[in-house]
């Protein structure tokens, strides 16, 4: 007997040789490319001597979307094991659960620093892996205790038989991710606002508060629209029983691509690149590698330090954009110059 967590008719699956070849490609090119990019990421960071708090949240989130490529590249290959299948249906169940929370700590750690003025996360870091894999852990030991991982049609994942467990195991947390996210990046970006007012230069001051906009919009444009088509398709085969070719296509082209997306927003992929493979002239600012900069001045130094950290332009904008004193910058302060 089948439970009503697990009753759903499997029409009209994609069967044609050529459709299904589009899908072996879509699925390997988008989930290595996010293998290549979580690991550049990963490598680089391990290479630095310290990481501060904000890149630490990176390498966590790389670490996450790593495995959930790794599970997604080899899951068309095992899809009809019923041994091997459910267990990396479990692996990738807690990894992409995990990329959502750590997305969602990284959105709450920019609001803690521009919103609340508070460093203390980063002393609570331990809580935010108690969260951030355990709670993806007991969400996805629950689904397996139910044995409801298996074919998911693309990969191995939540078996299509067991349809309502997409929605109550994954999506909506996602839904739920992609609202507190919102609600974080809106806020910080009043602050910001609010903060880069300071500057007297207009000019500059509308420059820098387009580009942290821009940035904000990265995060979260990233966030919602490769899980988007992911969504859109599971509704559709929830409600209709039937795999629309070019919705599937969509689906397993952006989904797996996400720890590529997010090794390129949050990582800064392409310094990292250049940082590992090339030899380039480099300062150190603030304990992180960057291209010298040039930083105008302003007429308070709360402003010039706002600027200064702000021209870092890097995958630590939480911490580029606290209000701080030049001071505090260190002996390597680029607002000295």
């Amino acid at each position: 007997t089948q439970s009503t967590w697990g009753t759903h008719s499997r029409t009209n699956m994609i069967s044609h040789p050529t459709k299904l070849l589009c899908f072996s490609i879509a699925i390997h090119t988008s989930s290595s490319l996010s293998v290549l990019g979580s690991l550049c990421i990963i490598v680089h960071s391990l290479s630095q001597k310290n990481l501060n708090f904000t890149k630490r949240l990176v390498v966590f989130l790389s670490t996450a979307d790593l495995i959930s490529a790794i599970c997604i590249n080899i899951g068309p290959f095992i899809r009809h094991s019923p041994r091997w299948c459910p267990i990396q249906g479990y692996i990738l169940q807690i990894s992409i659960l995990a990329t959502v929370f750590w997305i969602c700590a990284i959105a709450f750690s920019l609001y803690n620093v521009s919103v609340k003025k508070s460093w203390q996360l980063e002393t609570k870091e331990i809580w935010l892996h108690v969260i951030c894999w355990g709670i993806p852990l007991v969400v996805s030991s629950l689904v397996w205790v139910f044995a409801a991982y298996g074919d998911a049609e693309y990969w191995c994942w939540i078996s299509q038989d067991y349809p309502m467990w997409w929605w109550a195991a994954f999506y909506g947390i996602l839904i739920l991710g992609w609202i507190f996210s919102i609600f974080c990046y809106i806020k910080a970006h009043r602050s910001i606002s609010s903060q880069l007012n300071e500057a007297t230069d207009r000019e500059i001051r509308d420059s820098l508060r387009s580009s942290a906009s821009r940035r904000l919009s990265m995060y979260l444009f990233c966030f919602i629209f490769l899980f988007l088509w992911g969504i859109l398709n599971r509704i559709v085969i929830t409600i209709t029983g039937h795999t629309y070719f070019s919705l599937a296509l969509l689906h397993i082209m952006f989904v797996p691509s996400q720890g590529f997306a997010n090794a390129i927003v949050y990582g800064n992929l392409w310094k990292r690149v250049r940082q590992i493979c090339c030899k380039r002239s480099k300062h150190v600012i603030m304990g992180t590698t960057q291209t010298s900069v040039k930083v105008p001045k302003f007429s308070t130094p709360r402003a010039r330090a706002i600027v200064a950290r702000a021209a870092l332009g890097n995958s630590s904008l939480a911490e580029s954009l606290v209000p701080s004193y030049p001071s505090s910058l260190g002996s390597n302060d680029p607002t000295n110059s």
